[in-house]
């Protein structure tokens, strides 16, 4: 093998190589931004459930269908479901 076709064949595989990181850097972009994109939804829910959460707390606490430490309490007990308390539920998700 002669060594103008060994660095011919380095080229060819330098140039494939350079095609490849392209490609990934633009599907590495477009993840990146429909990653943003999912993140920025999910804050818009969050606020969106924690004003309705707010809502639904206060018009139980004036309407005296609970008060606040009763709330506090069930609050805890429906957090120990799970077993954890830990300020969430834990979703147990189906095994299929």
């Amino acid at each position: 093998m002669s060594l103008s076709r060994s660095l011919g064949d380095i080229e060819k595989k330098i140039i494939k190589l350079q095609r490849s990181n392209e490609f990934l850097k633009k599907v590495s972009c477009r993840v990146d931004e429909d990653l943003l994109k999912r993140t920025e939804m999910l804050e818009e829910e969050n606020d969106s459930l924690h004003l309705l959460t707010q809502t639904l707390i206060q018009i139980l606490i004036k309407k005296n269908v609970i008060n606040l430490d009763e709330f506090d309490e069930l609050l805890m007990e429906i957090d120990d479901q799970d077993g954890e308390l830990d300020g969430k539920i834990t979703k147990v998700r189906d095994v299929e």
